[in-house]
């Protein structure tokens, strides 16, 4: 199911029982989900390509979860209740491979069930429920022991994610981490030595540090200290982990360590000094105040002979969505630092902040994107545009915002609602309605259309396409199989409607990542294009 894969990561469908003799695994029925078609030209009469897209408030594939028996060749089918609009996120074995862990989600995604269900005799009890007000988060962070009747569970129902410890009967034994900030992925158990290898934002929100902790919740240690963006992948017995590691000025490097971070051998180096020669451009972290009073995370990148007398142009890079989180102490793409490099020697300056409803800041700061997606997504862009006004080397009268997906919708707000701040704009692969977006992912954060429609009409550029005035390029892959081609159709029917005049690029049959089957990549006809677009209304 598309959906699925996109929005939950399923792309397979089945999980091995440990001891290699039975197979859980997915049944979804796309009988009844609606279908989207779009047109390919890449033939002599062209052709029509279709699959099956579940829009907000539409039918869901329905959804069965199936044990096979390899010895008798037979399928047995869990009970998951009578309700049949319904998810199902994750499916795990136990170790013992005597049960199979079900993550049951209802339609609103507010409420999650963890089931436990005896393989043999199809048994099913409740372990935990996670409710929350606006959404519950989907984490792939369960580990059941294989020596004690215990498991760890991430939750954020303490306003952070933090790490639990329970007992296979439901019963919560411990809280295991606490405080004002988020355990970002839990790496490994060591059920001989009591600990748990995690990684969290402690001491930072924009950077990422690894830890361990005993399994009685005390004794937490960094087996990291530098600045910036670190994660791992632990051998089985946690002995031993590749330590990746890279901050804004280091590209990623990674290194082989023990249990306790000390390096055993460098894997990839990627000394920052053979940079030393490019030039490059890095950006600078900081907070602003926003004038009702929250600060918000940002950063800018200036050029590498900044003149502080004089007056910069800024360039935006903005997404802000839901838990989204874009200012990170992290190398990110090179393609991107070398482009951004390359605006600031022509004379920009690039700024990023990451508004209210973004993430690293805990769940009620993400829940306030909940119901209207575009309110502090906007509202703080703005907020940002107004600072940026206040600063003696910044030409407040160009002040442009580019961005990809949701970053393409986050510049048409900009360029219709909040148009008297953005001289221009770049939206690539944007969305325009919510209402033409998955379920899954919109439903998450908007609700149903019928029970929000408020919110879903203040969300749409559609109804907005009014306050336009100029300064924008638009660029979307007609193949785009997630981010469909329809919503640019339409907010730019709207556009000519009003006879407001706009730039444009279509790239045939790429999808929404610009790629598709011709191995020729567009990507530099694409930077061209938006370099000299910025040049020339910026």
């Amino acid at each position: 199911d598309w959906v699925y894969e996109e929005e939950f990561g399923q792309a397979d469908g089945w999980r091995w029982s440990p001891d290699g003799r039975k197979i859980a695994f997915w049944r979804l029925d796309q009988s009844q989900e609606p279908t989207f078609s779009w047109a390919e030209f890449d033939s002599l009469y062209g052709s029509v390509k279709t699959i099956h897209y579940p829009q907000p408030g539409a039918k869901n594939a329905l959804v069965k979860i199936g044990i096979y028996d390899l010895a008798s060749q037979k399928t047995h089918w869990l009970d998951l209740g009578k309700n049949t609009d319904i998810y199902i996120p994750r499916i795990q074995w136990t170790p013992d491979s005597k049960f199979l862990a079900v993550q049951k989600l209802n339609r609103l995604q507010n409420h999650l069930d963890l089931l436990l269900t005896n393989a043999n005799t199809l048994a099913t009890r409740l372990l935990l429920s996670e409710e929350d007000s606006c959404w519950v988060s989907i984490f792939d962070d369960l580990y059941f022991f294989k020596h004690s009747p215990q498991f760890i569970w991430t939750s954020e129902r303490d306003g952070f994610k933090h790490i639990y410890l329970y007992h296979l009967d439901g019963r919560l034994e411990k809280q295991l981490t606490k405080g004002r900030w988020e355990c970002k992925h839990v790496y490994g158990v060591n059920e001989k030595k009591g600990l748990v290898f995690f990684s969290a934002n402690k001491g930072s929100s924009i950077g990422q540090q690894l830890f361990r902790i005993g399994l009685d919740g005390n004794h937490i240690k960094n087996l990291t200290q530098r600045k910036g963006w670190h994660s791992a992948f632990f051998s089985k017995n946690t002995s031993l982990f590749l330590h990746y590691f890279s901050n804004a000025h280091t590209p990623p490097q990674v290194t082989l360590c023990d249990q306790n971070g000390k390096p055993i051998r460098e894997i990839i180096n990627n000394n920052p000094q053979d940079l030393e020669g490019y030039g490059l451009a890095y950006p600078e972290f900081f907070q602003f105040q926003t004038t009702d009073g929250i600060w918000l995370n940002a950063q800018i990148t200036k050029p590498l002979h900044f003149d502080p007398h004089k007056k910069y142009p800024v360039l935006i890079y903005g997404y802000g969505g839901p838990g989204s989180q874009m200012v990170r102490n992290s190398w990110g793409r090179t393609s991107s630092k070398m482009w951004y490099t390359l605006l600031t020697q022509k004379g920009f300056l690039i700024f990023t902040l990451d508004n209210r409803g973004t993430g690293g800041r805990g769940k009620a700061f993400k829940n306030l994107a909940y119901g209207h997606i575009d309110k502090y997504a906007l509202q703080d862009h703005i907020e940002g545009a107004k600072y940026l006004a206040g600063l003696p080397y910044v030409d407040k009268s160009r002040i442009g915002i580019w961005g990809w997906s949701g970053g393409g919708y986050l510049t048409l707000l900009a360029m219709t609602k909040g148009a008297r701040y953005f001289k221009a704009g770049i939206a690539v692969a944007p969305v325009t309605d919510f209402r033409f977006y998955d379920s899954i992912w919109t439903e998450r954060y908007m609700g149903l259309p019928d029970q929000n429609a408020a919110g879903y009409d203040s969300a749409s550029v559609l109804n907005f396409a009014q306050f336009y005035q100029k300064g924008l390029l638009i660029v979307h892959g007609s193949s785009d199989d997630n981010v469909h081609f329809q919503n640019t159709m339409r907010f730019i029917a709207e556009l000519q409607g009003l006879n407001k005049q706009f730039q444009m690029m279509v790239y045939p049959g790429r999808n929404h990542s610009l790629l598709g089957r011709n191995s020729k990549s567009v990507y530099l006809h694409l930077y061209t294009l938006m370099t000299r677009f910025l040049l020339k209304n910026l």
